[in-house]
C-alpha cells in the first residue's frame, strides 16, 4: 500500500506548520508534529483499517493530540483527505472532506 496527500490535505498540513514556525519563531514543535505524521501514517499502513470509521461514510480517521488525519482506503491507496484541528468549528469539517 502507499500514501497519497489530497491537494488539500497537504495544504491544510503545510499551514498548520507555517504557523507554529511563526508563533513560535521554531521549527522545534513543526518538527514534532511532522515526527507524529509520520508515526501515523506508519500505523496506518501496518493496519489500515484499525482506526475508527469517522460519521462520512467511508472515512476513517485517527487521532494525533489536538489533530486529526482523516483517511479513505481505495484498493492499494491510502488517501489523506484532511489533516484537521480538532479546536476548530466542527461544522467547517463535512465542507473539507468533500
Amino acid at each position: 500500500m502507499r500514501v497519497a496527500f489530497t491537494e488539500k490535505a497537504q495544504a491544510q498540513f503545510d499551514a498548520v506548520l507555517a504557523y507554529w514556525d511563526i508563533r513560535n519563531q521554531s521549527t522545534a514543535y513543526s518538527d514534532k508534529l511532522a515526527d507524529r505524521l509520520e508515526n501515523a501514517l506508519r500505523m496506518i499502513l501496518s493496519n489500515p483499517y484499525i482506526d475508527i470509521k469517522s460519521e462520512f461514510g467511508d472515512t476513517r480517521s485517527i487521532l494525533m493530540e489536538n489533530y486529526r488525519l482523516y483517511y479513505k482506503i481505495d484498493g492499494n491507496v491510502i488517501h489523506i483527505l484532511s489533516f484537521w484541528d480538532t479546536r476548530q468549528n466542527p461544522d467547517s469539517l463535512l465542507h473539507t472532506l468533500q
